[in-house]
């Protein structure tokens, strides 16, 4: 029943189906029993509910307990800024947008799932989502993880104020000087001729102008071979040495998302 979904104050993120505030026993009511005037079948609802908060209160507290090792083990990416040092309150946020994409309540979240994501009031495409995934998934199993997904989730809000902020006009649209300049803006310092090149492919109308998807899809790119770069720098002295199949590997890498 649509009218009886309550946010359970304790469990941010989380809805109870079912669950009505009128159907809240008050605390030492009755010496802990529930109401005489509730219907039996009203007793066995409220008890399975609380069953069901108290599981997932405890999934909730073991997730975050992993989530907080892992962000340990992935401390040294390109893209551990976007999420060390978050506040326990933002925290919980993403843990709640997690929760909400994690349709199998796997602990993860595979392309398919990663496709939910709104901006902009548009869904990610197979495509962007597809390269996303490779960029942020380390373990290379097809799946983010918890601080996989924050990091991405916090590339793509940047990249949204990028956009946002280059697009004086509000038209929705970037041409190919306004899309350099909002990816610098974003952390993406790429020569305008690599840009220029980028935008041709991503520009599939030829109008000249890329909406927010099309420049997603671009710096979902850039920041993949920003995967790839680190991937084979293993000293972190900013320069990799690639022979002809270390090349012909990272151009199949980019073909097989594109």
């Amino acid at each position: 029943n649509s009218d009886l979904r309550r946010r359970t104050p304790a469990t941010p993120g989380i809805y109870a189906p079912g669950y009505s505030d009128e159907m809240q026993p008050q605390a030492g009511a009755m010496g802990g029993q529930l109401p005489a005037q509730w219907t039996p079948q009203q007793q066995q609802m409220w008890q399975q509910q609380q069953q069901q908060l108290a599981m997932m209160r405890q999934q909730q507290a073991q997730m975050q307990g992993a989530y907080l090792l892992q962000q340990q083990q992935q401390a040294n990416h390109w893209y551990s800024n976007y999420y060390n040092g978050l506040q326990q309150q933002e925290i919980q946020q993403f843990m709640a947008w997690f929760g909400a994409l994690d349709r199998d309540r796997g602990g993860s979240l595979s392309v398919d799932e990663l496709c939910l994501i709104q901006f902009g009031g548009k869904n990610l495409s197979k495509r962007t989502a597809s390269v996303l995934m490779s960029t942020f998934d380390q373990s290379k199993d097809g799946a983010l993880g918890f601080w996989e997904y924050v990091a991405m989730h916090k590339l793509i809000m940047q990249l949204q104020q990028a956009f946002t902020g280059a697009d004086v006009d509000r038209s929705g649209t970037l041409n190919y000087m306004e899309i350099h300049g909002a990816l610098g803006k974003a952390g993406f310092q790429i020569p305008q001729p690599v840009v220029h090149s980028l935008f041709m492919r991503f520009d599939a109308s030829k109008r000249g102008q890329l909406d927010f998807e099309g420049f997603l899809g671009i710096a979902a790119l850039c920041a993949h071979l920003k995967t790839i770069f680190e991937h084979n720098d293993k000293n972190r002295s900013g320069q990799i040495t690639l022979d002809y199949a270390g090349l012909l590997q990272v151009v199949a890498a980019c073909l097989s998302d594109a």
